[in-house]
């Protein structure tokens, strides 16, 4: 039996907006993680809050079950997957210093539905 994902952190507008994504839509998000030390994980996902949720309940990527994510701190939306990924393949090969600048940079525009926070 498969275990029921902990959603109790989102917010009900947060957690309306992870059933509502829909899969097939035109778009996807490239986002950062903050995870425990302070370790940055980079990934992209047409349902960025629903993928949140996956990491931080481990059903995510490895990565982020040996570091789980604190909060989602960057968050991008592109129309094509293929434009997100290259994207995310360029923030990869970012310093930790330039991904910080970038994060703190684009902060103010992350809207309120993406201000995930694992408690």
């Amino acid at each position: 039996m498969a275990s029921k994902l902990d959603i109790s952190f989102l917010t009900p507008e947060q957690n309306e907006a992870r059933k509502e994504f829909n899969i097939y839509a035109p778009h996807c998000f490239v986002y950062i993680l903050r995870c425990a030390g302070g370790v940055l994980y980079t990934g992209i996902s047409n349902n960025p809050i629903q993928r949140f949720v996956n990491h931080c309940n481990g059903t995510g990527a490895k990565f982020t079950r040996s570091f789980p994510p604190k909060e989602l701190v960057f968050i991008q939306n592109y129309h094509f997957r293929a434009d997100a990924a290259k994207i995310e393949y360029k923030i990869k090969q970012l310093t930790r210093q330039q991904k910080l600048e970038m994060i703190d940079a684009n902060e103010p525009s992350i809207p309120d539905i993406f201000r995930l926070k694992r408690p």
